[in-house]
C-alpha cells in the first residue's frame, strides 16, 4: 500500500477495485512498517495503518462504481433493522438500539422470530437504511453460496439477485464475513456487496471475517453517531469509527459510555452505555482493548 499511498499524493479518499486474492483482504487496515518504506516519504513512519491516510472504499468494478453515484443522492430517512433471528448474539440488543436511536419512529425492527424470510422481503423493498445484525457466511468456493442468517432460513446471494431496493441508500452487514467474495473467481467479485450493489444499493458496509460482537456493536453505535448526528459521508464515518474503536484506551471507553449514562452525551440508549460498561470496566485503564486489526479491520464500504 505504501506505493499506493505515495501515488494519492495526500488525496482524502481513494477507491480500490482489488483483483484476485487481494479482494480477500483488508487493504485498508495494511500496517505501514518503518523497515519497509526506506526512500519513501517520512511522514509514513510513524504511521499505524493504511487508512490513516485515506478514506478507503472498494468496489466490484468501475461499472458498478458508475451506477452506484447515478442513485448515491438517495435520502437515507427510514430504517430496516434484522436484529439476531437466532438469539445467539448477546450484544445485538445494544447495537441495534443504538442504531434505532438514529431513525426515531422512521424504522422497522425484526426482532428474532419476527425476521422471516417473508417479513424481510415485505419490508425491505420501503427501506433506504438496510441493517442487518445477525449471523452471515461467506461462499468461499462458491460465491453464491454466501448468505445472511434469518429466523427460518437463509437469505442468499443468488435471491439478493433477483430483489429490486430501488429506495435503498445503504446497507449495513453487522455479521460475519459479509464482504468476502468467492474463492473461485474472486475476479469477478461476487461477493453480498456487490449482490446489494447489483439488487441496487449503492453502498454496502460488509466484513470479511468472523467478527467480535462486542466490539463490533460499539464500533456501529459510534458510525451512525458519526454519519446520522455529525453528518459525516458514509465511508468517512466509518473509518473515523474504526480509528477511534483501535485508539480509545479503557479509560476512554468508559468515561463514554458513563457520559451517556448520565447525559445522553452521544446517541446511544442508557441501557446499551451500561450493558458496555459493565463489560470492559475491569480492564487496564490505559490498555487499549480493541487495538488489533481484528476487532475493527473487517469492515470495509463498498460502492458510494
Amino acid at each position: 500500500m505504501i506505493p499506493v499511498l505515495n501515488t494519492l499524493n495526500d488525496a482524502p479518499q481513494a477507491v480500490l477495485i482489488p483483483s484476485g486474492p487481494l479482494g480477500l483482504l483488508p487493504l485498508h487496515a495494511a500496517i505501514l512498517l518503518s523497515s519497509a518504506i526506506e526512500n519513501q516519504k517520512s511522514e509514513f513512519e510513524n504511521s499505524k495503518h493504511a487508512l490513516d491516510f485515506c478514506a478507503f472504499t472498494y468496489a466490484p468494478s468501475a461499472q458498478a462504481l458508475y451506477h452506484a453515484r447515478l442513485v448515491a443522492d438517495r435520502p437515507a430517512n427510514f430504517l430496516l433493522v434484522v436484529d439476531n433471528p437466532d438469539g445467539s448474539l448477546p450484544f445485538t440488543e445494544s447495537e441495534v438500539q443504538a442504531v434505532l436511536e438514529h431513525f426515531p419512529g422512521k424504522s422497522t425492527h425484526l426482532w428474532h422470530e419476527q425476521a422471516s424470510k417473508d417479513a424481510v422481503r415485505q419490508a425491505i423493498g420501503a427501506a433506504h437504511v438496510l441493517h442487518f445484525s445477525t449471523h452471515g457466511a461467506a461462499g468461499w468456493s462458491d460465491a453464491e453460496t454466501a448468505r445472511l442468517k434469518l429466523a427460518d432460513g437463509n437469505l442468499t446471494l443468488s435471491e439478493l439477485f433477483d430483489l429490486h431496493l430501488g429506495n435503498a441508500r445503504l446497507a449495513v452487514l453487522s455479521a460475519c464475513e459479509t464482504g468476502i467474495p468467492g474463492t473461485k473467481l474472486p475476479d469477478e467479485v461476487v461477493s453480498l456487496p456487490s449482490a446489494f450493489m447489483q439488487a441496487g444499493v449503492p453502498g454496502v458496509v460488509g466484513s470479511l471475517w468472523s467478527v467480535d460482537d462486542m466490539s463490533t456493536a460499539i464500533m456501529m453505535a459510534r458510525f451512525y453517531d458519526l454519519w446520522r448526528d455529525e453528518g459525516l459521508p458514509a465511508p468517512e464515518a466509518l473509518r473515523q469509527a474504526q480509528t477511534w474503536l483501535r485508539d480509545s484506551t479503557t479509560e476512554d471507553l468508559k468515561r463514554t459510555f458513563k457520559n451517556t449514562m448520565e447525559s445522553a452525551a452521544v446517541r446511544m440508549s442508557g441501557e446499551s452505555a451500561k450493558a458496555f460498561y459493565a463489560h470492559i470496566g475491569w480492564e487496564d485503564p490505559d490498555s487499549r482493548p480493541f487495538a488489533h486489526s481484528f476487532y475493527w479491520a473487517a469492515f470495509s464500504f463498498t460502492g458510494m
